[in-house]
This record gives structure tokens, C-alpha cells and sequence, in this order.
């Protein structure tokens, strides 16, 4: 009975035992939870409190544009940006420019608030705890407003200063190479002009970055339009290339007078506008009408010559003599250049004279009045005198001098009344004279006649009491003269 009452006590402190174990098992468990509980409260609230923060402030291991912002309150920063914007101030130099001017200049604003909300916008705040580990470089468009009217202004007047003296670019073009007598393509070149639009968008770009210097270049120069690679120029270079393959005789009845050469030819070709090579009619006229006559045309031009008995006569002016038709000779020279056609072209003239002798004598038989020796002389072609005699010129003392020069006789008549102009403003003429053999070269009012009112010829009459123009002959003299003369012989009228 004993054993048996022993064995259920040791049983129940067996099982009280037990029970308090349990208990303090399920302690122990509830202990842990509690402490995990507040450990997870602790991290949930660091981590909202992380992204309350860095709503407001920047990350760590951040730059902007190259700054460093690194836990920089954004409220901060926005002023700084703000400040930055009211104290710009910008310097632009470059390709002839110096142009200064500030903020207030252009009206410009730097919006910090806007600038911060970028870049917290871009940095993950919700990521925070592996974030603030990472590196950020940014590279933000500053949030810069002016106003582009008158920044515009400013840039514009500084560019027209400049280009007032610049000098614009140069097109690629085809040129002549005097050592290969060809055409070769020359390279386009800068000049020194600006171009207001480019000018305009490389400072508004620095104005945008607020910086303070800004560079002008090449970039911002007037550019060419037309470069060396153009495919339109081999074809121009090719084309003026036919033009200049061969050179063209001149003639003047069937002797060759001139040599036009592959040098001259290609001054008369052009680029036009689509790039082609065009040969200019204009610019062969322009030549024909000017170096050539120039050179050929003897009417009014400066004559030396010497006469049968060895005077040397210098003589300007006048109504004869050769003149060149440039117009038709610039339309024979275009039409056949370029072609495989290198026959001489004779040159076609609008007056002709009887000998072909630019800066000579370029007629036979003549008449030679020389005031000098107030004499006449008619020579035939090879040097003979056919005829001469005394003569008085135009009264010098009263400006009625006998126009010098190279004339041709225009007609012959007899028995004609020469009336003078009224230059004494009386109403009448000032003179009336009647003669007997009229012999006119220029004009109706100056020519060689008979003066029957005259008893002397020759000296030093003409000085001061000449005729009013005109060649006054003794009247034997002048009938003779009459009988041989033909209308188109020469006068020359010289001293």
C-alpha cells in the first residue's frame, strides 16, 4: 500500500513539473515575438522616415552638371540656383566680337524649385537604403528662362558691327590653272563674316548652361553653300574644259590680227547659281566692245604718223577711221567655241577705214591740214603732192579753233551761203558768207572753202583774226583743190 501511494505523488510532481516547463516555453516564445515586433517597427519607421527625407534633400554620392550636391538640402540648393540666375552675367568674344551683358539684359530667370524637382525626381527615394550606396552623376538641362527677343537684339547689333567689314565666305567653284590650261575645282573658304542665326543660337545655348564665357567660332561664321565634293562641279569642270581647248584666230580682211587663247576664253565662263558652267555672252561683248576696241578701233584715237617729208605728225580725234561691231563678234565667238570648229573668224566692223593700221595712218590719198604751218597739202597714196596751199585755220584768240582729227570729206558743193549761230545773242546770225567751192568734214559746219574777203593767207593770221572753223583757201586754190578732191578722202587736222 505504501509503494503504490508513493508512486502517484512522484507522478504528480512529475506532471507539475511539466506544466512548468510549458510555461516557460510559451514565455520564452512570446518574449522573441514581442522583440522581432518592435525591431520591425524600428526598420518601418527608418525606412519612411529615409523617404520623408530624401523627398526633401539629396543623396549622398551626388553630382549635378559636374557639382557636388551631396545631402544638400533642396530648399538650399533652389535659393543658391535662384541667386545664380539674378547675378549672371555673360562675356561672348570670339570671331571680331566683344559682347557683354547681365541677367537683367535679357530678362532671364533661373528657377531653382523647378531645377531641385528634377533632381530629386530622378534619384529613387523609395530605394533609398541601396541607393545612398550608389554613385549619381546627373546631367540636367538647367530650367533658364530670357528673353530670346532681346537677346536676339544684343547678338544681332554685335554681328552687324562686325560684318560691316568681313568678308563672306567663298563657294567651291572651278578655276583656271594658267600652267595646265585646264579648269581645276578650288576648294570652298571661310571668310570672316558672321551669321546672325547661328550667332544667335550658340550664345542663347551658353545663356541656357548660364555660362559665363562664351566662345565664338568657325561653327558660327556664314557658311558656304556649294563645297568641293559637289558632284555638279566635275560636270562644270568638264564642260568649261570643252571651251578652252583651243585657241581662235582673228582676222581683219583675211589677215590675222589677234590670237584669242585658252587664257582669255576663260575669263568669259561662269558658275551660275545650279552650278553649271556657262561661257557669258555678256562678258565676251563686254571684251569685244572694250580691251579690243580699244586696242583696234581708230576712230577719235591718238594717231602717229610720218609724213612724205619727214615730219612726224601726232593726230586725236575725228570722224574716221575703223570701229569694231563687238556685239556680233561676241555672237561669231560663242557660237563657236566649244564646237570642233577653229576657223578665223574675221572681225566684223561697223565703220571701216581704207588701210588697215591701228595707231597709224591707216588711209592713202589725204588731205593734211597743219595748223602750225597754216598750210594745206593733198598727198596721194604714196606720198606725192598732188595739190597745196596757204590756209588760215580758226581765229585762236576766240575759241572758234579748227577741230584736230582724222575726217573723211562728206561731200562737195559750190556756190553755198554759210550761216554762223548767233552767239552774241543779237537775233541774228553773225555772219553770212557766201563762197564758192564748199568742201565740209564735219558736220555742215566746218570744211575747207574759198574766202574771197581775204587777201592774205598763212603767218599768224588764224591767232587773231582766223575764221570761225573752217579751212579758208584763196579762191584759185580752192577751185583746183575742188576739181581733184573726192568725197571719203581724208582730212587730217593736226599742229
Amino acid at each position: 500500500m505504501e509503494k503504490r501511494y508513493s508512486s502517484k505523488k512522484s507522478q504528480k510532481r512529475q506532471a507539475k513539473r511539466s506544466q512548468r516547463s510549458a510555461f516557460a516555453r510559451k514565455r520564452q516564445r512570446n518574449g522573441a515575438s514581442w522583440v522581432v515586433g518592435i525591431l520591425a517597427a524600428l526598420v518601418v519607421a527608418a525606412y519612411f522616415g529615409g523617404v520623408a527625407f530624401f523627398s526633401f534633400n539629396i543623396m549622398p554620392n551626388t553630382t549635378v552638371n559636374g557639382e557636388d550636391l551631396s545631402l544638400r538640402a533642396g530648399s538650399e540648393v533652389a535659393e543658391e540656383v535662384h541667386a545664380r540666375g539674378a547675378e549672371y552675367t555673360a562675356h561672348v568674344t570670339g570671331d571680331g566680337i566683344d559682347l557683354g551683358f547681365e541677367s537683367a539684359d535679357i530678362e532671364l530667370s533661373y528657377d531653382g524649385d523647378a531645377f531641385v524637382e528634377a533632381i530629386l525626381s530622378q534619384l529613387q527615394k523609395w530605394l533609398w537604403p541601396y541607393e545612398v550606396f550608389q554613385p549619381h552623376e546627373l546631367e540636367l538641362q538647367k530650367p533658364v528662362e530670357f528673353r530670346a527677343k532681346k537677346l536676339r537684339k544684343l547678338t544681332n547689333a554685335a554681328v552687324e558691327t562686325v560684318n560691316t567689314t568681313a568678308q563672306g565666305p567663298t563657294n567651291a567653284t572651278i578655276a583656271f590653272d594658267t600652267e595646265t590650261g585646264k579648269f581645276a575645282i578650288a576648294e570652298e573658304a571661310l571668310g570672316t563674316a558672321l551669321d546672325k542665326k547661328l550667332v544667335y543660337e550658340k550664345v542663347s545655348e551658353g545663356v541656357s548652361d548660364l555660362l559665363a564665357d562664351i566662345e565664338l567660332g568657325d561653327a558660327q561664321l556664314e557658311q558656304p553653300t556649294v563645297f568641293q565634293d559637289d558632284e555638279r562641279l566635275a560636270t562644270a569642270r568638264e564642260l568649261a574644259n570643252s571651251y578652252v581647248k583651243s585657241s581662235i584666230d582673228l582676222t581683219v580682211e583675211d589677215k590675222r590680227v589677234y590670237v584669242v587663247k585658252p587664257k582669255l576664253i576663260s575669263n568669259w565662263i561662269v558658275v551660275n547659281s545650279d552650278v553649271e558652267a556657262e561661257l557669258s555672252l555678256a562678258a565676251v561683248t563686254s571684251w569685244a566692245q572694250g580691251p579690243l576696241s580699244k586696242k583696234f578701233d581708230t576712230v577719235a584715237s591718238s594717231r602717229t604718223y610720218e609724213r612724205a617729208d619727214g615730219k612726224t605728225v601726232t593726230v586725236k580725234g575725228g570722224t574716221y577711221g575703223w570701229i569694231i561691231d563687238g556685239a556680233s563678234l561676241a555672237s561669231a565667238l560663242t557660237g563657236q567655241l566649244g564646237s570642233s570648229n577653229t576657223d578665223p573668224i574675221e572681225i566684223p566692223m561697223k565703220a571701216r577705214g581704207e588701210v588697215w593700221n591701228p595707231g597709224g595712218a591707216d588711209w592713202g590719198r589725204y588731205i593734211d591740214v597743219d595748223i602750225s604751218e597754216q598750210h594745206v597739202r593733198l598727198y596721194s597714196a604714196r606720198g606725192k603732192v598732188l595739190w597745196e596751199s596757204d590756209c588760215v585755220t580758226g581765229n585762236v584768240s576766240e575759241g572758234h579753233d579748227t577741230p584736230q582729227g582724222v575726217y573723211a570729206l562728206l561731200l562737195k558743193d559750190k556756190n553755198r551761203t554759210l550761216i554762223g549761230a548767233d552767239e552774241d545773242k543779237d537775233g541774228k546770225p553773225d555772219y553770212k558768207s557766201k563762197v564758192k567751192f564748199w568742201m565740209p568734214f564735219l558736220g555742215e559746219d566746218v570744211g575747207l572753202h574759198d574766202a574771197s574777203w581775204r587777201k592774205y593767207f598763212g603767218g599768224d593770221i588764224y591767232k587773231t583774226d582766223g575764221s570761225h572753223g573752217c579751212v579758208n583757201l584763196p579762191k584759185k586754190k580752192a577751185s583746183a583743190l575742188y576739181d581733184i578732191i573726192e568725197v571719203g578722202d581724208v582730212v587730217s587736222v593736226h599742229e
